[in-house]
């Protein structure tokens, strides 16, 4: 769905947020878009694409929620989780034993990814499934973390720095 090798661009922001990283992006895109292509909109396939911000900014649990018209308390169940994927007729050997926040992922990857056409940012994953991305203040279950979506491919990747080395010990151990 992306290919990493041939089209990343990498860098660290010290002392910068995730928050801030989606800011630089939106600007750096919408900069690009305006100074370079001299429009806001892009034809790819068959989707015509905005690249005027604001960017959408959805969690991944919003996200779910909204792409298969479920309430956030559905989204927060591991049954409803696995009945989304059933109806989708996905590979359900896929969803076997997973813990709730992997099922959370896997839900996102079959159901959403694709319908994320505009530029989206999606935050808040499962910290199990982002083991060097810093636990959220608020939410520890969830990271400072953000994936960045448009025309249905992940376009980015980015995340507040784990510095807490108990932390990461435990995480790693757990995975």
């Amino acid at each position: 769905k992306h290919n990493p090798e041939f089209t990343s661009i990498e860098f660290y922001w010290a002392y910068a947020t995730y928050l801030d990283l989606m800011d630089f992006t939106e600007d750096l895109l919408t900069g690009i878009a305006h100074n370079v292509l001299k429009t806001d909109m892009i034809k790819f396939g068959d989707h015509s694409i905005d690249l005027k911000g604001p960017y959408a900014r959805l969690t991944m649990r919003e996200a779910v929620s909204k792409f298969t018209n479920s309430t956030m308390d559905q989204v927060n169940d591991r049954l409803h989780l696995l009945e989304l994927l059933k109806a989708s007729n996905a590979d359900l050997k896929k969803a076997q034993g997973l813990s709730w926040g992997r099922l959370l992922v896997l839900c996102f990857e079959e159901l959403v990814e694709a319908k994320l056409i505009q530029p989206t940012f999606i935050t808040e994953y499962p910290t199990e499934v982002s083991p060097l991305s810093r636990r959220n203040d608020e939410n520890p279950e969830f990271v400072d973390r953000f994936e960045f979506f448009m025309n249905g491919w992940e376009i980015g990747n980015a995340f507040s720095e784990l510095n807490n080395p108990t932390d990461q010990l435990d995480r790693f151990a757990d995975q």
